[in-house]
């Protein structure tokens, strides 16, 4: 949880080193910036993501599809934009999903 420490990161280039095991991800409330990687694809084994408020621009990777596991997924308070992949039928178990905020 790095969740309230303003860290100031690109997206594209740091996200991509999530180690593929981890099973909960939060960074809200920071200054991440750029677009979400096709990598989040990866975390196979992930339950739960969250990095909303910050300032992420762009689309969700087209490649949103590997995520059987996920519970939470929230997104919200950025600035992200575009078509939403299409990742419904990939996310059986998801629970919440907050994409509300996006300027």
């Amino acid at each position: 949880d790095v969740s309230n420490n303003a860290i100031r990161i690109n997206a594209t280039d740091r996200l991509d080193n999530i180690p593929p095991n981890i099973e909960q991800f939060f960074a809200q409330n920071n200054q991440i910036f750029g677009s979400l990687p096709d990598s989040i694809n990866d975390l196979s084994k992930l339950h739960q993501f969250d990095v909303s408020s910050n300032a992420l621009t762009g689309s969700l990777p087209e490649s949103l599809n590997n995520l059987p596991q996920l519970l939470q997924f929230d997104i919200s308070s950025n600035a992200l934009s575009g078509q939403l992949p299409n990742f419904a039928e990939s996310f059986l178990s998801l629970q919440e999903l907050d994409m509300s905020n996006q300027t």
